[in-house]
């Protein structure tokens, strides 16, 4: 297994996915329980764009091991990459709720209530990500030196009080962005 999965990584530098496919595909042929090899392959079936068979591969290491923040974060973001946003929801808040550090599936899930139109739990959602981003944004002399959710996020954020009708929460929020 270990054997393989540096095979595919050395393939994957050489940005031969193809070739790191087929290696990993051979040793789930020996190995159809290994979590490692399921999340590798996710991880190149999800950049190429293929969501349903990188869903399945998540969803494999998932069942071996339910406090993997990352997978469940993963297998939400591809639910939402194949329009199933129901089925997205349970696993950003899942992947939020077992690791708070990681502000990605925050994000997820704020702009998931967002489009779902459920601006008082976006607004939520994203002053959490927002507060706790503040910890993480590299600051120079008092100004943001480089985050490229925090604009864009801020703006949802504003948006998402505006329509939950607590307008002095929006300007502020529109003031920082």
């Amino acid at each position: 297994v270990h054997a393989a999965l540096n095979l595919a990584k050395i393939h994957l530098m050489k940005n031969a996915a193809d070739k790191a496919q087929e290696v990993l595909k051979l040793a789930l042929v020996s190995n159809p329980n290994e979590p490692e090899i399921h999340l590798f392959l996710g991880a190149i079936q999800k950049e190429s764009g293929n969501y349903e068979h990188a869903l399945a591969h998540f969803h494999k290491v998932a069942m071996n091991d339910e406090t993997n923040a990352f997978v469940f974060n993963e297998l939400g973001e591809c639910c939402m990459a194949l329009g199933l946003a129901k089925q997205a929801e349970p696993f950003f808040a899942k992947a939020a709720k077992l690791d708070e550090t990681n502000l990605q599936p925050k994000l997820n899930l704020g702009k998931l209530y967002y489009e779902k139109h459920r601006y008082d739990q976006a607004a939520v959602i994203l002053q959490q990500w927002l507060d706790d981003s503040r910890d993480q944004i590299e600051l120079e002399d008092g100004e943001i030196i480089e985050h490229t959710e925090l604009l864009p996020t801020c703006n949802i954020l504003a948006d998402a009080y505006y329509k939950s009708k607590r307008l002095s929460k929006a300007k502020e929020i529109w003031k920082l962005s």
